[in-house]
């Protein structure tokens, strides 16, 4: 297979229409905090530049529980591959928040949910680097929903990304950007 390399640059989450990924285009609009007021969390968008549609999201913890979860209306579709896919979410960690754990959570054919641990890195330019290297035989650290077999079946789309704090949970975490990228070679 070809390589792909999907870029999709400040968009995890943007008011903006993304590029087309396979077959078709897609929109994300309207992203939500899971109990965001019991959790006292808040989500912001961050336009770049002023007054445009495009630009960063920042989840900001007030105290509270440690795990912020993001949901996304719609799924953002995989693309397809066969040795390896690539996820990366560009972060800027600030006011005190430590990032704990970063898990991608992924809707497969079949329903089930499979939750996936990102490695991360430090970048030289102070963002941290969250990392999902996926394979067909990638194994989920924990999984629900429907047909639960812990085996992602394709297609699948990502739905939401679990984030945790260290405590005590107060800080901000800006997503600057998310990559996706399929048989890199």
């Amino acid at each position: 297979m070809k390589n792909k390399l999907l870029y999709l640059a400040l968009i995890l989450i943007l008011n903006a229409p993304l590029p087309a990924m396979e077959e078709s285009s897609s929109e994300i609009r309207s992203p939500r905090l899971h109990e965001a007021a019991k959790r006292s969390q808040r989500l912001v968008f961050i336009p770049e530049p002023p007054g445009s549609e495009k630009g960063t999201w920042r989840i900001t913890w007030e105290g509270g529980e440690s795990i912020a979860e993001l949901l996304l209306p719609h799924p953002i579709k995989l693309p397809a591959f066969e040795k390896t896919l690539r996820i990366e979410m560009i972060l800027q960690c600030e006011d005190g928040a430590e990032l704990q754990s970063l898990d991608l959570r992924l809707l497969d054919a079949k329903g089930e949910v499979c939750m996936f641990v990102s490695s991360r890195k430090a970048n030289d330019d102070g963002t941290l680097a969250a990392v999902w290297k996926l394979t067909p035989e990638s194994t989920p650290a924990a999984s629900w929903g429907k047909s639960v077999d812990k085996k992602l079946d394709l297609p699948a789309g990502i739905t939401n990304f679990a984030f945790r704090l260290r405590a005590p949970a107060r800080g901000d975490v800006t997503i600057n950007a998310l990559r996706i990228a399929a048989d890199e070679e």
